[in-house]
């Protein structure tokens, strides 16, 4: 169940005194068109973070989305390199550059990639309808990593819908935001939105999706402290890694084992190794 994979995280966290967890995705997840502290995983930090605190424990939250990618080859490949080697929960959302759930072997591939940690981390798919990856993943991962997905069309319905929520189109949310200092450098006068194109959404749909998810952390972090011992353990063995299709390039390689990785997530500014062109 969703509180019984998230209870066990939470239970190892509070152990630790610590729970780290990391956002993948494209431009919409890494909130293009707010402020970065706009994202939802940073709205899952500010509602998830206090309580845990109260409980001793520390709540590291990063959010690596990048625009435009796709969950391989990165993060797939590099998956320690960029998040490290402390991960407790990662969250996917690639769910509009690899839109319909058609991909399956990407998925696995993400999947295996995680089973490099010690114990691996709680998955969480976004993406609902016709989507079946977590159905891909769970026989990589599950008893010893939970498989879970986030599906908005279920939950966001009614005013909660993103098309209400969304800033995009007629701009409703942008009226709706505090005119304080930063507005007018948010919004075009007229209330237009100035940096966002229709498909990454507002501050508003970020805010429902990190509220959601974050009810269901602080549901189960409620069971875990009213009764510990039936979270408590160490997480069951990995499930044996299934025979890799010859016809995948990217399964074929021994991502299980752990890959070096030499790139990372770093800003850079003028040419580089990679701008080098034949003379």
């Amino acid at each position: 169940s969703v509180q019984k994979g998230i209870g066990a995280v939470l239970s190892r966290a509070i152990a630790k005194k610590r729970l780290t967890v990391a956002f993948s995705g494209h431009s919409a997840a890494a909130g293009h068109g707010n402020f970065f502290n706009e994202s939802f995983p940073f709205v899952f930090q500010r509602l998830v973070g206090p309580a845990l605190a109260a409980a001793g424990v520390e709540t590291r939250v990063q959010n690596f989305a990048l625009g435009g990618t796709h969950s391989r080859p990165h993060p797939t490949w590099c998956a320690k390199a960029a998040w490290g080697g402390d991960v407790d929960a990662v969250f996917w959302d690639y769910d509009m550059t690899e839109a319909g759930g058609a991909d399956r072997d990407a998925a696995a591939a993400f999947a295996t990639a995680l089973r490099g940690y010690d114990p691996a981390p709680l998955l969480t798919f976004k993406g609902g309808g016709v989507d079946d990856r977590p159905t891909a993943a769970a026989p990589l991962l599950e008893p010893h990593a939970a498989v879970l997905r986030y599906d908005p069309r279920k939950l966001l319905k009614g005013p909660l819908q993103e098309k209400r929520l969304d800033a995009n189109g007629d701009c409703l949310a942008a009226l709706q935001i505090p005119r304080d200092a930063c507005y007018a450098k948010r919004f075009h006068p007229v209330g237009r939105c100035s940096s966002q194109v229709k498909w990454h959404p507002g501050w508003l749909v970020h805010q429902a999706h990190g509220s959601a998810l974050a009810a269901a952390w602080l549901d189960a972090l409620s069971a875990v402290l009213a009764d510990p011992s039936s979270f408590s353990g160490p997480a069951p063995p990995k499930p044996t890694l299934p025979a890799i299709p010859a016809t995948d390039s990217f399964l074929r390689t021994p991502l299980s084992e752990g890959l070096a990785c030499a790139t990372a997530y770093r800003p850079r500014a003028g040419l580089g190794v990679a701008d080098l062109l034949e003379p």
